[in-house]
């Protein structure tokens, strides 16, 4: 019962906790960087605002998930993985945070707690809705997809830790901490213009891709130092950017000001249909590109397997980039069982494990230097009494395999644990040349 009462009062001091530095990092760029002036149609402080009450709740959320040293121990000890929703849902943090952001929301003045969106209501609001009731149904929503969103964010990194212990890369040492080995950590550095200009020239004449070196992000200090130094810098963050909202306000609106409030009106009518179509096709053919990358082989594997009288099974979620084993295809009296998976980039490169699992590395690369980049696990792994396939559609341009932290770059044929690598075109030519099963190296 005790431990029951602990673990209560724990869940309920950490959402007061991330209530309270919303509340106070929302007010103080709400207080500071409005106008002194009385019957003001200034925007600025509301935008602003607005946006550090969806950064601090997210960031902070996201700490106090994260170095949430009872769950994340919960979650990297147990015995079978838990699911993202299992994860999230389940779990009293989630709810305990909405619940007290309702309270609050429900009992306090809206002018004590979010002045910013009280001044928002009454000045916006439609339809004659009480301004607190218009309030709540724009700022509900959005507290509720950030705490998932940052629950999902601590599920990655307590999932990048589950498999660093599963392979060995994190050993519990005998006084119960753990240390990390083989891991190296990623540094943004500045380069010359000159040292910039040299990369990019030689990196137009390479495969290599500068995303993949030091790819795995080092882990999270845990301990009571590096938690403190977290939360330290967290709310030095948030100190800045107020103090920077504040410097750069007034100059906003003196000199940008009039821009803005022209280009605002102009958006509804031209500019913002012009961008959002802009957006839209870019995005769209994006992933239709990726799309009929996939509806190609598919169409051609079919085709193949017509002409040659191959048996072919029903291909499973043949659309999908992640998906389970896809299909089985029996050709010169040789079963093979296959599997696609692919990016939605060309360039983000795919790492495979000989145990099944493999990551994706997304990261923005300039001038040959990586400033940033996370990375994002899956499963491959498929049990099959034949011949085990893994093949890359759509195309990825860097493909490597993880040699005991050392990643390798793979070519077609070569295998990962059970499984033989190939794309998509090479596939449909080692099927019908009858060569898919020839002896390969590890």
């Amino acid at each position: 019962m005790k431990e029951k009462i602990i673990r209560a009062a724990f869940v309920l001091f950490r959402s007061v906790s991330l209530l309270t530095v919303n509340i106070l990092v929302t007010y103080a760029a709400y207080s500071f960087i409005s106008p002194n002036y009385a019957d003001s149609n200034a925007t600025i402080h509301l935008m602003f605002a607005s946006v550090m009450f969806l950064i601090s709740y997210f960031s902070f959320s996201k700490f106090l998930s994260v170095y949430n040293k009872r769950a994340r121990n919960e979650f990297t000890t147990a015995k079978e993985k838990a699911s993202v929703s299992k994860t999230i849902l389940q779990k009293p943090y989630f709810w305990c945070d909405i619940a007290l952001f309702l309270f609050v929301f429900l009992v306090f003045d809206l002018d004590f707690i979010y002045p910013f969106a009280s001044e928002i209501a009454g000045r916006y609001y439609l339809f004659g809705i009480e301004a607190k009731l218009y309030a709540m149904l724009y700022m509900l929503p959005a507290v509720i997809l950030l705490n998932i969103w940052t629950k999902r964010s601590a599920y990655k990194v307590w999932m990048r830790t589950r498999r660093r212990i599963e392979k060995g890369y994190i050993v519990e040492q005998s006084d119960g901490k753990k240390s990390s080995t083989g891991i190296g950590a990623s540094r943004a550095i500045v380069a010359p213009p000159a040292l910039s200009i040299m990369r990019v020239v030689a990196d137009l004449h390479s495969k290599h891709n500068p995303a993949v070196q030091n790819a795995e992000l080092p882990e999270p200090d845990y301990s009571t130092r590096g938690t403190a130094f977290a939360l330290f810098y967290k709310l030095l963050m948030y100190v800045m950017l107020v103090l920077f909202g504040l410097l750069i306000s007034a100059f906003v609106l003196a000199f940008l000001g009039p821009i803005v409030a022209i280009v605002t009106a102009a958006l509804p009518r031209l500019f913002g249909k012009l961008i959002v179509a802009i957006l839209v096709a870019v995005i769209l053919f994006k992933n239709l590109n990726r799309f009929n990358q996939r509806r190609k082989f598919i169409k051609r594997l079919k085709k193949l397997c017509r002409e040659n009288k191959f048996k072919l099974s029903r291909i499973k979620t043949p659309y999908s980039f992640m998906s389970d084993s896809t299909f089985i295809v029996t050709a010169n009296g040789k079963t093979f069982e296959c599997k696609t998976i692919g990016t939605r980039k060309a360039k983000t490169p795919i790492v495979l494990d000989a145990d099944g699992t493999g990551i994706t590395i997304h990261a923005f690369v300039f001038a040959g230097i990586r400033w940033w980049h996370y990375t994002e696990e899956f499963k491959f792994a498929y049990d099959s009494k034949y011949t085990k396939i893994l093949i890359i559609n759509p195309n990825a341009k860097f493909i490597y395999k993880n040699r005991d932290g050392e990643y390798g770059e793979l070519d077609n044929g070569d295998t990962v644990g059970d499984y033989r690598i190939h794309t998509g075109q090479s596939f449909l030519n080692g099927l019908n040349r009858d060569c898919l099963d020839r002896k390969v190296k590890d």
